[in-house]
């Protein structure tokens, strides 16, 4: 069997079908030697490549995913202050929380700790670029090894003007950095420098928008999406394996109904490629040297 790299998406709790994916995956004897992952897809690579079951990565995001994107009463009336006087609006500290808890109960606190190939993108408004947060270098890209996990996972969950940058200072300079999904929403360039096979997952977005009714949130959303569907044209083709979910209505933010929903549309499309037989060059007898 051929070496597996699998991109994971992002898209607040439809994200939560990369967990389906894997689950199929599992299931299917398929091992996954490499991982990638931008804003929610980062934290379920983050736990997965440490060592977290599907079950207990399910669990965390749970809270994670629903909570971490809401925006209370107070937030929606300061929201248009902090977005002129910071950037954005609430802080997600709750992303720092979550993944530094987990990764400290598996003894790692750095990216370069994380034994699998990883790899996370983020958007340096500072540098005007994108840089990665990763366990192994990649050729020809500005990479961070030595950088904590969570600092790395929430630099890639930051929605731009929605949540404040994230401030980092590396070797002396600032970095504002923003949710990688802007240019990488879909991380499959470079992962075939890790394996045979890359795999990606993509959620279709179907809910109507009424256009009479643009404010400043679905204003932000509507121009993230629009970016997101141009830049994903060059991740599909840097992929051997196209995973297209359809979470139906299911927006970014949802409750535990939609986890599972997400959950099971994830698991349910990977299961029908590979009975249609999509997934068989996986199988296939590698000819990649050592």
């Amino acid at each position: 069997m051929k070496t597996v790299g699998l991109a994971c998406t992002g898209g607040g709790i439809k994200a939560i079908s990369n967990l389906g994916v894997i689950k199929a995956f599992e299931e299917l004897g398929i091992k996954i030697s490499a991982i990638s992952g931008t804003s929610i897809g980062s934290c379920i690579a983050v736990l997965y490549a440490m060592g977290y079951t599907v079950e207990e990565i399910l669990e965390k995001m749970k809270y994670y995913a629903i909570q971490y994107p809401k925006f209370g009463l107070i937030d929606k009336i300061l929201a248009p202050i902090k977005l002129v006087c910071r950037g954005g609006g609430k802080n997600p500290k709750i992303i720092e929380t979550t993944i530094k808890d987990s990764a400290l109960n598996k003894g790692k606190q750095y990216m370069n700790e994380i034994e699998m190939p990883i790899f996370i993108p983020a958007l340096d408004i500072t540098f005007k670029e994108t840089i990665y947060y990763t366990s192994k270098l990649i050729k020809d890209e500005k990479c961070f090894t030595d950088r904590t996990i969570w600092e790395a996972v929430k630099s890639s969950c930051t929605l731009p003007m929605l949540y404040l940058p994230n401030n980092v200072y590396i070797d002396g300079q600032l970095h504002q950095l923003l949710d990688g999904g802007m240019t990488n929403n879909t991380p499959t360039i470079h992962m075939e420098e890790f394996a045979d096979i890359v795999v990606g997952v993509e959620n279709l977005y179907r809910k109507k928008v009424n256009n009479k009714k643009v404010n400043l949130i679905t204003g932000i959303r509507n121009t993230f999406q629009s970016m997101r569907r141009s830049a994903v044209i060059n991740q599909k083709k840097a992929s051997t394996i196209w995973i297209k979910v359809d979470c139906n209505e299911t927006d970014l933010i949802g409750n535990e109904k939609d986890l599972f929903n997400c959950l099971n549309a994830g698991y349910e499309t990977t299961m029908e490629m590979y009975k249609k037989g999509d997934l068989d060059i996986i199988f296939e007898k590698s000819n990649k040297k050592s």
